[in-house]
């Protein structure tokens, strides 16, 4: 049945129903609700299925809306071709509903056609549609899909899926056959542009997701794909349709294939044309805002470049006016009349304002695990609030940025009020528990590997599945040379069900200090609490034991004497605010931090401890995705009575994260045999030039500046400074960081010439 037609039936039927048995069955009640197979020949009927699909119930009121929407609940599941209802009244004001249903074939046989390049295994692997199951038209379409994924996953772009349905037994089962069409995939040689001029090719080809680089071609990722290739098509014309030049176009892309047909080259062939100047921009359709007031928001002005992400902008921060005040229908276009001859464009924001409305109710779909509660605590708008986009906007990127949904819509509808919406939230789970196997090298820790299992979506409280509640269960093992670490924590972001985030932490930990070894096992407790969007601040208490053993020969006898077992027991308080655009690769904003820890001995501490650390980082923009970056940390260690600071409490700099160009913590005062032996004042500083040169790679230069010193609150004017270059690669496989530092200043004979910085890390 094609949708026009189940969309008018369904109509129909709802219809029918009111009409017909409103003054009837006004008030009745169901007395029973019943099944009936249209077409005994095609196939049986589950009575359980659609019992548990409808909301009609024996002893419940017959309501003819519930009636509609249990048809189309009917409907929905794929597995009937026709659902009607009956309606007959029976004794006194009681009536029976029969839903007349008619079934589709039931599967036979699943199988798979055409396929030489993947094994059969792992396409069915993939596969929903079962044998002995109901046919379900979404499942099969959702399986078409599958594995043309995986197909592209594998690099095969040009294959085609498509399914078959081979009726059997006159109709009542059917085989499912997904057949496929395999095409020979071809990797991306070289990628040539003819005919630019106000472009390079290197700036062409960073818009395009087809790309060439000869790393790639190690990972599989340079395959041709005529979907991106079409994608890419619109890319390039974006970007110079974005800078006036409108009349661009791409007359064709030559496909250039190698001898042996394993390798292509693509050649593009452009026009550009001439860049439009703007000769005039007007507002029409503005009735809540006079036009004087909106052209105030316009930046593009006339004898200006056309520029379509002026255009963008423009019309942004006139939806920011609308948006505040409930305006969810609103429409701004803009509508483009060109002058060829001239070279010139008149730009008219055409403004369909619709009405401002508020939210009557909220209704969230499709979330399977995940719980309601935790949906709607990242809504910044609730039922009865004004229908303010920018608060939808915003609330669909804090769901998206909890990682749990692949996809979410934030959709206002239309109600039976003008003035009153109701707001779906559809949402698409993903898999949310990760485990990693891995190994690493750093010139710190040598080789390392790694076990990690999280559980993202995590719920104490939901036996067995523990899954839905939003909470974060982490188990990470790690092994290698130098270190020996286990961690085991818990997350809760709504302690209480308020934003207020539990972090509870059980660990291990084992490290060769270069002439001796320190053991740590501990747990630590925490709230975190929001003050503003970027500021936050936290509170917490850690205990933990601490055991120094295995001391060398040559160690001066006052350290030796630090060897035995300690335990540390203290509070501690954190403020910070972070403006970073990404915290991984962050290319603009700042973050800063103050932490303060008290490990007073009436709470068990080995002595009354303090430690201050203040930290932050600036990054500034500037031309062609260039990074500055400014990084700077002071801190102490003290007693305030007892004995003072040992060697696990102390300062120490040096190494990939610190000091680059310096081994790990051999900035530091030293023994009388130059072991390292930590300071009780800290001061460092990084300036980093990040820039980029191809793709995923990245060069650096930095100069790393600091020293520590053995008395607290000694920060005094000697400062050891490094520079160096860098390599940053952030490859599929994990990120890979290379820096080699000179030491410029030194302020002590142990600190060597210059020192490799290298860290890598590999997942599978």
């Amino acid at each position: 049945m094609r949708q026009g037609q189940y969309w008018w039936r369904v109509t129909m039927v709802a219809l029918l129903a009111v009409v017909g048995w409103t003054t009837a069955v006004w008030a009745a009640t169901v007395k029973q609700v019943l099944v009936e197979n249209k077409n005994p020949a095609g196939g049986s009927v589950s009575t359980e299925l659609v019992s548990g699909c409808v909301s009609l119930h024996p002893g419940g009121p017959f309501d003819a809306k519930t009636l509609s929407e249990d048809i189309k609940r009917l409907y929905g599941t794929g597995y009937f071709t026709d659902v009607e209802a009956q309606v007959e009244s029976v004794s006194g004001d009681q009536v029976n509903v029969t839903f007349k249903v008619a079934p589709k074939p039931r599967v036979r046989r699943v199988l798979v056609e055409g396929n030489a390049n993947i094994k059969t295994s792992k396409i069915t692997d993939k596969l929903s549609v079962q044998a002995e199951s109901l046919l379900n038209d979404k499942k099969v379409a959702d399986d078409v899909a599958a594995i043309r994924k995986l197909y592209e996953d594998k690099g095969y772009f040009q294959s085609l899926v498509r399914s078959e349905l081979r009726a059997v037994d006159d109709g009542r089962e059917a085989d499912v056959v997904y057949v496929i069409q395999e095409e020979p995939r071809l990797k991306v040689r070289d990628i040539q542009v003819v005919g630019n001029k106000a472009f390079t090719r290197d700036q062409i080809l960073d818009k395009m997701q087809i790309k060439f680089a000869w790393w790639r071609s190690l990972f599989g990722m340079t395959y041709l794909s005529e979907e991106m290739l079409n994608q890419d098509r619109d890319a390039v014309t974006l970007m110079y349709t974005a800078k006036g030049y409108l009349d661009f176009r791409i007359d064709k892309v030559d496909q250039v294939p190698t001898a042996d047909k394993k390798k292509v080259t693509l050649i593009l062939h452009v026009t550009e044309g001439q860049p439009y100047t703007v000769a005039a921009v007007d507002v029409e359709g503005c009735k809540r805002f006079g036009r004087d007031e909106l052209l105030k928001e316009v930046k593009l002005a006339k004898g200006q470049v056309f520029d379509s992400d002026a255009e963008r902008a423009d019309i942004n921060r006139m939806e920011a006016k609308y948006d505040i005040l409930g305006y969810v229908d609103l429409r701004i276009f803009p509508r483009l009349r060109q002058d060829a001859p001239t070279h010139t464009v008149e730009v008219v924001y055409v403004i369909d304002e619709g009405l401002p409305a508020k939210l009557r109710d909220i209704y969230i779909n499709g979330n399977q695990v995940t719980k309601d509660k935790v949906i709607r605590r990242e809504l910044a708008v609730l039922p009865g609030d004004l229908a303010d986009n920018s608060k939808i906007k915003a609330s669909k990127s804090r769901l998206m940025s909890l990682n749990y949904f692949d996809t979410v819509d934030m959709l206002p509808m239309a109600t039976e009020r003008d003035d009153e919406k109701d707001l779906q939230v559809n949402v698409k789970e993903k898999r949310t528990g990760q485990l990693m196997l891995g190994v690493g090298f750093s010139s710190d820790d040598s080789v390392v590997g790694m076990a990690e299992i999280t559980q993202s979506n995590f719920d104490l409280g939901n036996w067995p599945s523990f899954t839905g509640g939003g909470q974060r269960l982490r188990l990470a093992l790690q092994g290698g040379a130098e270190t020996q670490n286990a961690d085991l924590s818990f997350t809760e972001p709504w302690f209480l069900d308020r934003p207020l985030r539990l972090d509870w932490n059980l660990y291990y930990r084992e490290r060769d200090q270069d002439y001796y070894t320190q053991q740590n096992i501990g747990t630590s407790i925490g709230l975190t609490k929001p003050i503003t969007t970027f500021w936050r601040h936290s509170v917490g208490y850690r205990v933990e034991e601490v055991r120094l053993s295995s001391f060398d020969g040559d160690v001066s006898q006052w350290v030796r004497d630090e060897a035995g077992t300690y335990t540390v027991s203290g509070v501690y308080y954190r403020i910070q605010r972070d403006t970073r655009d990404n915290a991984m690769n962050p290319t603009s904003g700042s973050r800063v931090a103050f932490t303060a820890e008290a490990d007073p001995s009436f709470l068990g501490s080995y002595s009354d401890i303090y430690h201050l650390n203040m930290e932050g980082a600036k990054y500034f923009p500037v031309y062609n995705k260039c990074v500055i970056k400014l990084e700077a940390q002071m801190a102490t260690v003290d007693n305030w009575s007892g004995d003072e600071p040992l060697l696990f409490d102390r300062l120490y700099a040096g190494g990939d994260n610190s000091i680059r160009g310096f081994k790990r913590r051999a900035v530091s005062p030293v023994d009388d045999y130059d072991n390292s032996v930590g300071g009780q004042s800290l001061a460092r500083g990084t300036v980093e030039f990040l820039y980029p040169i191809y793709d995923m790679v990245r060069g650096s230069v930095f100069s790393d500046f600091g020293n520590v010193w053995w008395d607290p609150y000694d920060y005094t004017a000697e400062m050891n400074v490094t520079v160096g270059p860098g390599i940053l690669l952030d490859l599929p496989i994990g990120p890979i960081r290379l820096y080699y530092g000179f030491p410029v200043v030194t302020q002590q004979d142990n600190l060597g010439n210059g020192r490799f910085s290298f860290s890598m890390g590999y997942f599978f």
